[in-house]
This record gives C-alpha cells, structure tokens and sequence, in this order.
C-alpha cells in the first residue's frame, strides 16, 4: 500500500505516464495512418528513451528506487546521468526524426490535397459527359424530329410538283388554258417552297461549318427593306396582310446578304402565323452606332413554355403530325446564329394570342461616309 500511495501522489508518475503514451500511439497511428520512414522510427525510438527517463526519474522519488540516488559516476550524480544518457540522446533523436519525416508527411499531405483536386476535377468531367450525353440525346431527338418533318415536307411539293407536271401533259390540261395556268401556279409554289426548305439546310449547314464569311458594303436600309417586302410579296397579298414600314433610310456598312437572310426569316415567319388581314410591322432605326431591325406582327404568339427552345433547330411550335403550317423550323434558328456572326443580339417576344415582336440588334462601327469599298480597314465610327 505504502508504493502505491508514493506511486499516485508523485507527480514524476504521471509524466512517466504520459512520456509512455507518446511512443504507444506513434507507434499504433503510425501503423494505420501515418506513413512511416527512417525518421518516423528516430522518433519512436527517442519517444521511448524519454519515457525510459521518466520512469528512472519517478523510481528514485520511491522508496524501492531510493538506492538511484547514490549512483555516480565520477562527479556524475543520477540527475546528470540521465541528462547525458538519456534526455539528450532522446531529444536529438526526436529532433532528427522530426526534421527528417516532417517533409515527408508534407509531401503525403500535398499528394493528398492532388487527389482530392484530381477527384474533384473527375466529377467535373463526369458531369460534363453527363451534359454532353443530355445534349447529344437532345440532338438525337432534334434530328429524329427533323426527318420526320422533312419527310413530309420535301414529299408534298415534290408529289405537288410531279403530279401537276404529268396533269399538264394530259389532253385536257392542252386544250384548257386556264387549267394550264392553275397547274403552273401549283408546280411554282410547290418549287419555291422547296428551295426555302432546301436553303435553310444549306444555310445552316454553313454556318455550322464556319463557310459563311462576313462580307461589309456600304447600302441604304431603304433598298434592303424594299427588297425584303418585293421578296414576300405574292404571300403579302395572298393573305392581304398589312405591311407597316418605319424607316426613312440611312447608309450604312454592314454584310447586305446576311440582314436580308435574317429579315426575310423573320418576316417569313410573321406572316405564316399570321391570319388574313393582320399587320405586320417593319421599323429600321440606328441608335448609338448600332442597327435595330424590329419586326413585329399580329400572329398566333408563340406558347411560354417554346419560349425556350424555340431558337433550337428544327423547333417548331406544333408537333410534326398536326402540323397546318410549312416549314423546316429552322427559321429562328438562323436568325440566332446570323445575329451572332455579326456579333449581334436577337430578342425574341411572343404572347399567345396577342402576337410575336422580333428584335435585332446590331453593330455598326464603320462610317458609310468614309469608307473605301476596296480597303481592308473602314473607318471606325
């Protein structure tokens, strides 16, 4: 009883004690999650020595270790001893582990952290392949829908086409002019409409490609919005639509083709969805060096929930078997992509019912007043 009563009221115990713990867990952490190397075993070794100290130091305060006292060597006593053999070989030891595996365990923490960023980065990507996976479906089903759309869409003037051709050959088509001229009629609407919907795929096929090259000339917003209405002219009248224009005419230095690739998409595109009889507006205005082309009509509208994919191609707003309007649904499409290449912007307004409003908005940083048609550099405005 007298040891354990010297043993727990001895403060050198509990250093002892503690001085233990330390080689205990290096040893059991180092064996699970520490990496371990000649320093991490310097360090062991020192932790030990330390602890060995500790329990010299504790055994001379009892009466079992009192003979410690009287240990010397030379003009050594036990304090000394330790010092020399034991504290200071243990200190050094520890001191030369720590520098020799604390580099060590910086590098597995670096390494740690690049997993950890190359794992993020992994995820990152799979998402991306997620997206891109979504994406392709969604082409998928575009071009699903696309073929079925054009199936229809080619065969019927096509079938128009030759069989108002064969009519024509019949004897009573020879001797019936105003026939004659009807299936004349029927073979041309049918062959124009077949060249719209072959030119919306070449058209976006380029652009696609990257074959469609900006080309500036200096022209009057006058001839590019008579041309646009000469262009639309027979469908104009065949629905008596009424044609507002707001535009005085100014010069401007932009790419002619393109600004009349996008104003007859859109002006196709009002006066299919518009009924007999309705307005449609055209206004071109220029407002701090930029071109605003505003057309507007009095159509179907386009239903909030298309808002989002209608610019996709071959988007339409009815399903493909229900479908009381031609087209191929590339349209918008091209107008989005034309805006674009003319680093432009297109807003698009719709409410069912009401009518749809059709904004471009584009840049103009060249003076039609000093420009060489034959200089690679115009005048910036």
């Amino acid at each position: 009883m007298a040891f354990l009563s010297e043993t727990f009221t001895a403060p050198s115990f509990y250093l002892f004690i503690a001085l233990l713990m330390v080689p205990i867990m290096l040893h059991q952490n180092g064996a699970k999650d520490l990496k371990e190397n000649s320093g991490y075993g310097f360090m062991q070794i020192g932790s030990i020595y330390l602890a060995l100290g500790g329990f010299l130091d504790f055994a001379e305060e009892t009466t079992y270790g009192a003979f410690l006292n009287d240990l010397a060597v030379g003009h050594f006593n036990i304090d000394d001893i330790l010092l020399v053999a034991i504290y200071a070989p243990a200190i050094l030891s520890i001191g030369y582990g720590l520098s020799t595996w604390l580099p060590d365990i910086k590098h597995l923490s670096e390494e740690i952290e690049r997993r950890k960023t190359a794992e993020n980065d992994l995820i990152d990507k799979l998402q991306e392949i997620e997206h891109l996976a979504v994406r392709a479906e969604e082409a998928n089903h575009a071009k699903s829908q696309f073929l079925s759309t054009m199936s229809h869409e080619l065969r019927t003037p096509l079938n128009a086409v030759i069989g108002f051709a064969e009519m024509l050959r019949t004897d009573y088509a020879r001797d019936n002019l105003d026939k004659q001229d009807e299936y004349q009629q029927y073979i041309l609407h049918s062959g124009q409409h077949l060249l719209d919907l072959i030119n919306d795929i070449l058209d976006l096929s380029k652009i696609e490609a990257g074959k469609v090259i900006i080309d500036y000339n200096r022209f009057d917003t006058a001839d590019l919005v008579e041309d646009l209405i000469q262009f639309q002219h027979i469908h104009i009248k065949n629905k008596n639509l009424d044609i507002h224009v707001a535009n005085e005419g100014f010069l401007i230095i932009s790419d002619y083709r393109v600004l009349k690739q996008i104003g007859l998409n859109l002006i196709s595109n009002s006066i299919k969805f518009c009924e007999e009889g309705r307005r449609i507006s055209i206004s071109l205005s220029q407002k701090n060096n930029h071109l605003e082309l505003i057309i507007e009509d009095e159509g179907y509208g386009i239903p909030a929930d298309k808002m989002k994919s209608i610019m996709e191609p071959f988007t339409q707003i009815e399903r493909s078997y229900s479908r009381t309007q031609e087209g191929s649904g590339l349209g918008l499409s091209i107008v989005n992509k034309f805006t674009q290449l003319l680093d432009g912007d297109f807003i698009l307004q719709s409410e069912e019912g009401v009518g749809t409003k059709a904004t471009v908005i584009i840049p103009l940083p060249y003076d039609p007043y000093d420009w060489d048609p034959g200089s690679d550099n115009p005048s910036v405005l």
